[in-house]
């Protein structure tokens, strides 16, 4: 048995129940993605090269709506395509129908029309200066400088504009676009991040990097656009893993929903909810975490919810129930079980799926407890006074493949996790306590560990460089014994 104090995030590492030949393994954690800052600073005037000054003309409204009564349907339709133009920067073209409209003759829309043609004008005029800024965008850190300050001043068509650079440009310009929409908060341009999230090619390293941005981005202008808009865009990105629930950018997909979730439950709750149930539930595991914490922060979440999220978690576990005992969901579904602190939720879910999962109920929120590899006895786990109480079995943690009890749980970005191993019970001289990083809950997964070994009281870095790969040791030291 080990006792060990949790200060940061912590994993915890099985100890070794038979007696290998094979020196000291490593241990593993949950794999570390992106993180971007939510909100980049907007340029100094200090650090920028002074350009042309720019002096726009009167920002018009961003509302083409006529302020007359009653506009005749056919008005109405002119009215809708004017204004699907100009949100799509073609503001040349929306003047043109305007004017032939207005040629017709009808004094009774005339009025209208020319308040419109006005609107218009004023945004062509913006546009020039505009569209020489996002074309700086593209060149050196000089040009780049005087583009964003700009831009800054660029008005509506500006904002227009920067929304159609991030659906069209290269990455490069399109993602200090993103930047300048979150500075300028255009959440009306949130359907252009949501365009370019859903069509990036994964394979394009400065794409990834776009990814990242503009996922920082959605989060930072979600709770500030209006909740119909964000709820339709919310679907558009649900419909997108349903076309296609197991292609590599659904991983982003999903924790973005979850990010969602975390951030405006109230708004996105019930229409995530209510979407997942009509999706197979062996695809929708990778949401559940988000909708079980989500589900969580309502004010006051109705009991049919609650009840509906439990029979989704059910259905999934009844998927997964064939599923290879190292399928990385069987955990997220464990995660997401969690979140709910439901004890009765949590052992259902593990009969069905045939999981040891020790004391998950007695585990922080967010963490799971989970046997890896060939085990000849389930682990457990509790959490105790602030330390996290581990009984794990397992042959080892080296070679190709391994064996342990993990406790752990998800994260994405940097991180820094630290921790005090209080006391280590002597199994075996290689049994192993400490910190891990792992790719997945596979017994063969990518893995990097720091671990305490009774046998000379040893610490060690160990690691296994790519999946299937031999486990090596880095640099070790001896006569550190509990508590370090």
């Amino acid at each position: 048995m080990l006792r060990c104090l949790m200060c940061m995030v912590l994993v915890l590492l099985g100890t070794a129940c038979s007696d290998p030949e094979a020196p000291p393994a490593p241990d593993i954690v949950e794999d570390a993605g992106t993180e971007v800052d939510a909100q980049p600073s907007p340029p100094r005037d200090d650090d920028v090269v002074p350009a042309e000054p720019v002096t726009p003309p009167p920002e018009p409204q961003d509302d083409l709506s006529s302020t007359e009564p009653d506009p005749s349907p056919d008005l109405q339709q002119t009215l809708a395509r004017i204004k699907a133009l100009r949100d799509e920067g073609r503001f040349t073209e929306a003047r043109h129908i305007a004017q032939r409209r207005a040629e017709t003759g009808d004094n009774a829309v005339q009025g209208q029309l020319d308040e419109q043609i006005a609107v218009l004008r004023r945004l062509e005029q913006q546009a020039v200066p505009v569209t020489e800024a996002i074309n700086l965008l593209g060149g050196n850190a000089i040009e780049q400088r005087r583009g964003r300050r700009m831009l800054l001043d660029g008005g509506l068509a500006g904002r227009i504009l920067l929304a159609q650079a991030v659906r069209n440009a290269a990455p490069s310009i399109a993602d200090q676009a993103v930047t300048l929409l979150v500075i300028l908060h255009h959440t009306e341009a949130y359907p252009a991040l949501v365009d370019r999230f859903l069509t990036l090619d994964e394979d394009d390293e400065d794409a990834v990097q776009l990814a990242e941005s503009l996922h920082a981005a959605m989060e930072a202008m979600a709770p500030a656009v209006a909740t119909e808009l964000l709820q339709a865009q919310v679907v558009r990105i649900l419909r997108q893993i349903t076309a296609d629930p197991v292609a590599d950018p659904r991983i982003r997909l999903d924790q973005h929903i979850n990010s969602l979730l975390s951030l405006v439950p109230e708004a996105l709750f019930a229409t995530v909810l209510a979407q997942v149930q009509n999706m197979a539930p062996e695809h929708v595991v990778g949401l559940l975490p988000g909708l079980g914490a989500g589900l969580y922060q309502l004010d006051d979440p109705q009991q049919q919810m609650q009840e509906e999220l439990r029979a989704i978690m059910n259905a999934a576990a009844k998927a997964l129930s064939t599923s290879d005992e190292d399928d990385p969901r069987r955990a997220t579904l464990f995660h997401a079980a969690a979140n709910l602190r439901d004890e009765d939720l949590l052992t259902s879910l593990m009969q069905e799926t045939g999981t040891f999962a020790g004391s998950l109920p007695n585990l922080p929120p967010g963490w799971v407890g989970t046997d890896i590899g060939a085990i000849e006895k389930p682990g457990t786990a509790t959490f105790e006074d602030g330390r996290f109480v581990i009984q794990g079995c397992g042959a080892n943690i080296w070679g190709e493949r391994d064996g342990l009890y993990f406790v752990s749980r998800k994260i994405t970005g940097d991180v820094s996790l630290t921790t005090r191993l209080v006391s280590q019970e002597r199994v075996h001289d290689w049994t192993k306590s400490g910190l891990m990083i792992r790719r997945s809950l596979r017994g063969n997964a990518a893995h990097a560990m720091i671990v305490l070994s009774p046998r000379r009281h040893r610490l060690a870095f160990q690691y296994r460089s790519e999946d299937g790969g031999s486990t090596s040791g880095a640099e070790t030291s001896n006569d550190h014994e509990p508590p370090v």
